[in-house]
């Protein structure tokens, strides 16, 4: 399970409950966290991530994931919506299948003309 963000983590529970289970179904699993905001944000919720990309974007994926020998079966990653597709890439190239979950939307201000 892939996790970008720290509102992805705190969404994680609710995605799981959605699908009819809850984070019992991540035993046996990997976690890991982009940035040490969403391992601490997992770590809140009671899941200790087992890798850490350390650079906070798609680039650190690739790189954990590549050090420890690359994707190995299917993935889940729970991101923000209008992600790049990079991830989904680097799994393509390595006929790995990434399922994506975006599991909030973002708020986009708009100021009012009265604002303005």
């Amino acid at each position: 399970v892939i996790v970008t963000t720290p509102r992805a983590a705190r969404a994680l529970p609710d995605v799981l409950r959605r699908a009819g289970a809850d984070l019992r179904a991540l035993a046996g699993l990997k976690v890991l966290a982009i940035g040490p905001a969403t391992a601490r944000a997992l770590s809140a919720i009671g899941i200790d991530a087992d890798l850490n990309a350390e650079l906070a974007a798609a680039e650190g994926v690739v790189a954990v994931l590549t050090s420890v020998g690359g994707p190995r079966g299917p993935w889940l990653c729970l991101r923000g919506p209008g992600a790049r597709d990079k991830l989904a890439n680097f799994f393509a190239r390595a006929g790995q299948p990434l399922i994506i979950v975006e599991p909030y939307a973002i708020d986009r201000f708009a100021p009012s003309a009265a604002l303005l």
